[in-house]
């Protein structure tokens, strides 16, 4: 999200709120009419450039008359995304400024590029034209690649990536009016020696086709269960056609893993599709399966690791958290003791750096219900020694910190709120403790239980007690001097309060269970939605069908404090906007 600064000629800080474009590429000369030949971009503008209205105000008031300057800023921050548009009241000004300002220094070692702006986001991303140079010379700056492929036709744009200290990356991007020229540059630079380096000229592709096109060429393979006692020697027998090998030998683990890289394609898809063709019996661990699959970059791991497919609700409610256990366990002991609850799709026992057991772990069954049986049978039982297994759901880390500091005010709450005797004991009136008058601050929302003559509105509970006679608590000589009470009081109850069942937007954990499972779904559903659409109401509906894929006491727990509620939404609208991208 961003919105743009609009400095007019007499005005040298007038905001306006306006929605602007991605930094697009210049049009088509000729495209537009005659407020596209007036409108330029300017990109490669410092963030942190202080007062960039002022700064290109002066510096394009040089060429001609500046109609207005739009800086385009984060909506949020308020800090510059390093473009801006600038329109000129006669098109020849536009003209002679892309000449004489394009890959001018705004600032020692900072270029600015400046272009015909184009409105249309169909050519924008078209990419006709567009080329990728790589293996640039780091002594080339943007002005000499532009010199190099000016020969060939007109540039449009000229870019070079450079880092936040302006140094060269090594590649960049220029963009032909014409196909033709693009196509002329390429024969005649391509594997062409510029500088000290040879460089690599192609057309531009987006990153969707590059990764379609990685997934036809690659020939690295990720093998993991391998044996702790297999070397890179047993490796390469076992799989021939080994170019490189990687193989791992952490502690931490009782397997290892290797990236293996072929010498062809066809063999690693081999490997991958047909690996009973290989001996891979030697280098198997016992027990276990090979696992064999491309070997993916970190951006890929991390994308599959957001999708939809494997999402923070994929294994809710399904993962058990088991603690409490004894350093001679391993996973095949922790599996056979949970496998008759249902089916274990994994079992995992947490090791330090060094190997050894941490005490706790985690089996993941196939389905919610062998879960909640495996807890309900397992908790409290001992297993392994005579020390009782404590075991729970799963949850992940931000939800335990959540819930660890309910815990802590609810105690903190409980402390400040504990008896003191007199008004605002347990039994008063039969109503929840209440801090004595005048010994702590009062509740939200509730009033002091002040006398007939400071009443400020109707009390909570029965009337209290008549004038004359003392509250129950004050001993035989209190502070009126009242005698003690000889009896119980009418509307007065001794002890503690009987518990009231907890309630969610009206309905109570005793109607819930009451219910079928269906018409629960439909009752948390309906109170999500309402929640959901104060916070997100174009995705409301979405994300009220990712929510109830949680279990029933995880969505009241929601239902309850905002701030869960606030955090689950933002995690499911980063899951459907990286389901978004994906498609």
């Amino acid at each position: 999200n961003s919105f743009c600064t609009l400095l007019e000629p007499n005005s040298m800080a007038a905001p306006a709120m306006h929605q602007a474009p991605p930094p697009p590429p210049p049009p088509p000369r000729g495209t537009g009419g005659d407020f596209q030949a007036r409108s330029l971009y300017v990109g490669d503008l410092p963030t942190d450039l202080t007062n960039p209205e002022d700064t290109l105000f002066n510096l394009f008031t040089k060429v001609g008359m500046v109609v207005s300057i739009k800086v385009c800023r984060d909506i949020n921050s308020q800090r510059s995304l390093g473009y801006a548009y600038v329109n000129f009241q006669n098109p020849a000004d536009a003209e002679t400024a892309i000449k004489n300002l394009n890959f001018s220094e705004i600032r020692p070692g900072r270029q600015i590029r400046v272009m015909h702006s184009q409105r249309d986001p169909t050519l924008r991303k078209s990419g006709a034209g567009n080329l990728f140079v790589k293996n640039i010379d780091p002594e080339i700056t943007t002005r000499g690649l532009y010199d190099t492929f000016k020969e060939f036709g007109t540039v449009l744009s000229c870019k070079l990536a450079t880092d936040d200290d302006g140094k060269s990356r090594g590649y960049g991007f220029v963009h032909f009016e014409s196909e033709s020229d693009a196509t002329a540059a390429i024969d005649a630079l391509n594997n062409k020696t510029v500088g000290t380096k040879e460089l690599q000229v192609q057309l531009f592709k987006k990153k969707a086709e590059r990764e379609r096109e990685e997934e036809k060429v690659f020939r690295t393979v990720f093998v993991k269960n391998i044996s702790p006692d297999a070397d890179e020697d047993a490796v390469k027998k076992a799989i021939p056609g080994i170019e490189t090998l990687f193989l791992s030998g952490h502690p931490q683990h009782k397997t290892k893993f290797a990236l293996v890289t072929m010498d062809t394609h066809e063999n690693a898809v081999k490997l991958i599709e047909s690996a009973d063709a290989f001996d891979l019996a030697p280098i198997q661990f016992e027990g276990t399966k090979l696992f064999i699959c491309r070997a993916l970059k970190k951006r890929d791991r991390m994308a599959q690791r957001a999708g939809p497919q494997s999402n923070i609700y994929q294994s809710q409610g399904r993962n058990v958290y088991v603690k409490h256990l004894e350093d001679t366990v391993d996973e095949d002991a922790l599996r056979a003791q949970f496998a008759p609850f249902g089916t274990v799709t994994s079992v995992a026992i947490m090791r330090d750096a060094q190997g050894n057991p941490r005490g706790f772990g985690f089996v993941c069954f196939d389905n919610k219900e062998s879960a909640t049986q495996a807890i309900r049978e397992m908790n409290g039982k001992p297993v392994f020694s005579r020390r009782p297994l404590y075991v729970s759901q799963a949850m992940h880390k931000d939800m335990r910190h959540r819930i660890l500091e309910d815990q802590r005010k609810n105690m903190m709450m409980q402390q400040r709120m504990a008896p003191m005797g007199g008004y605002g004991g347990p039994g008063f009136w039969g109503g929840p403790m209440m801090p004595a008058f005048g010994r702590g601050p009062m509740p939200s929302g509730m009033m002091p239980p002040f006398g007939p003559m400071g009443m400020r509105g109707p009390m909570r509970g029965p009337p209290g007690p008549p004038m004359g006679m003392p509250p129950r608590g004050f001993g035989p000589r209190g502070p009126m001097g009242y005698p003690p009470m000889r009896g119980p009081m009418v509307g007065f109850q001794s002890g503690p309060p009987p518990p009231r069942p907890p309630t969610v937007s009206g309905i109570t954990s005793t109607e819930l269970s009451k219910m079928t499972p269906e018409e629960q779904k439909n009752a948390l559903g309906e109170r999500l939605y309402a929640r959901i659409q104060e916070i997100n109401p174009q995705q409301a509906a979405k994300i009220t069908g990712m929510l109830l894929e949680m279990d029933t006491p995880e969505i009241l727990n929601v239902l309850e404090d905002r701030s869960m509620l606030d955090s689950k939404v933002s995690e499911a609208v980063a899951v459907l906007r990286q389901h978004a991208g994906g498609n």
